[in-house]
């Protein structure tokens, strides 16, 4: 622990931090004197040489009564009330969280509460960013005086799929059945991915897999308004799991994902008609 400590410390000097010292209750009565330098955590080490060496034939002139004040108003300052209320009276999940670490910081040892407690916090956020995402098919969410666009969209066999929030592993089961729920064979997905903060790689290997489904099938997928850390992940993921350019699109906007769909429906539908009438030229040469 002490060593931890130490390497922290060396590496705060490099972001102009406090250095902290090995019993929190110095720190925290540093950081509340409105300290804003290294230099306060030395000065408080220098000073408490000084009464080591030069006072502590004094000290014992004190009476533990004092001692025990100071200490009480050390521990009560330390203590933030409104926010220790505002979380008792916020969410569950963070009122959960502030019981369980002060019970075992009472009960256990410090050690033990902030261990336990960043953990339940990790849980809970990943719980609500579970929450957090969105999934719609665009046609059966379109307001009313887009329903021409959806039905025309509908007619041509594009379906467009809107996706909001993280893209992470706490949310891939949600997502996965999502997918499984699409038209069986579209000619084109569009998928909008404007309001996806950030993906993972299990959110980027179930895109994948996917495209690739979508492939099998001969739809095209299209992915429009990607983010930048998005569009890393998903890069690296394509590369990793060998899937072709030609395979995938990317549209800067909404408007040109569509454009790109229709021209491809329109290709398609072409190529198919050419086909058919080539096969009903040689029954009848036949």
């Amino acid at each position: 622990e002490l060593v931890g400590e130490g390497l922290a410390n060396i590496a705060a000097a490099a972001f102009f931090g406090l250095p902290a010292t090995g019993a929190i209750a110095r720190t925290a009565t540093n950081y509340k004197a409105n300290a804003y330098s290294p230099v306060s955590g030395m000065m408080q080490s220098v000073f408490l040489l000084i009464f080591m060496f030069c006072l502590s034939p004094l000290v014992k002139f004190i009476p533990l009564s004092s001692l025990a004040l100071i200490l009480i108003m050390i521990g009560w300052n330390m203590l933030n009330l409104d926010k220790m209320l505002g979380l008792i009276k916020s969410l569950p999940g963070d009122r959960y969280t502030l019981l369980v670490t002060v019970i075992l910081t009472v009960v256990v040892n410090l050690s033990a509460a902030i261990a336990v407690g960043f953990i339940m916090a990790a849980v809970i956020f990943m719980h609500r960013m579970s929450k957090e995402i969105e999934l719609a098919n665009m046609d059966k969410v379109l307001p009313d005086n887009d329903s021409e666009v959806a039905h025309d969209l509908h007619e041509k066999g594009i379906v467009v799929v809107r996706v909001a929030g993280p893209l992470f592993f706490g949310v891939v089961t949600q997502i996965s059945e999502f997918f499984r729920q699409l038209e069986k064979k579209p000619n084109v997905v569009i998928i909008r991915m404007g309001h996806v903060s950030m993906i993972d790689a299990s959110g980027a290997n179930l895109i994948v897999e996917f495209i690739q489904k979508m492939h099998q099938t001969q739809t095209k997928v299209i992915i429009s308004n990607i983010k930048t850390q998005p569009k890393r992940v998903l890069h690296q993921a394509f590369a990793n799991a060998h899937v072709r350019l030609s395979d995938i699109s990317t549209a800067s906007n909404y408007d040109n994902a569509v454009k790109m769909a229709k021209r491809y429906v329109s290709r398609k539908n072409k190529e198919l008609a050419a086909k058919e009438a080539a096969a009903a030229a040689g029954i009848a040469a036949e």
